[in-house]
């Protein structure tokens, strides 16, 4: 082989192993936020969620959801009573939502990575 051709050998190798190596460090890297799909509603004053989330975080990230509009807020566990987790909403809605009837949201649960996505 000339020596020119064997550089570009060695120089697209080595290309190559740069790409994989940085492919496989963004497959572990890159963090993916997981929702759970859940409804908020208010009960003599108390806000409930319809599903028990166990968690010691306090301002875990909720998004609720009106006329195709997401607004995301936190909020914190207070206790889970009967097969429902009681909430703190550490913000005020900026718009009015039904609470008497329900309103739909997502409740962030964990963060996960690409490599446990195409693995499971």
């Amino acid at each position: 082989m000339k020596k020119s051709t064997m550089f570009k050998f060695v120089f697209l190798l080595v290309l190559l192993l740069i790409i994989i190596t940085v492919f496989i460090y963004l497959i572990f890297k890159i963090s993916i936020p997981i929702y759970k799909k859940t409804f908020v509603y208010q009960d003599n004053g108390k806000f409930y969620l319809n599903n028990i989330f166990k968690s010691e975080e306090k301002n875990i990230p909720i998004i609720l959801s009106s006329k195709n509009t997401f607004y995301q807020y936190t909020f914190d566990i207070v206790k889970i009573v009967n097969n429902k987790t009681q909430i703190i909403l550490n913000q005020e809605p900026k718009i009015f939502f039904d609470f008497q009837k329900g309103v739909e949201s997502s409740v962030f649960v964990y963060y996960t990575n690409l490599f446990d996505i195409f693995t499971k």
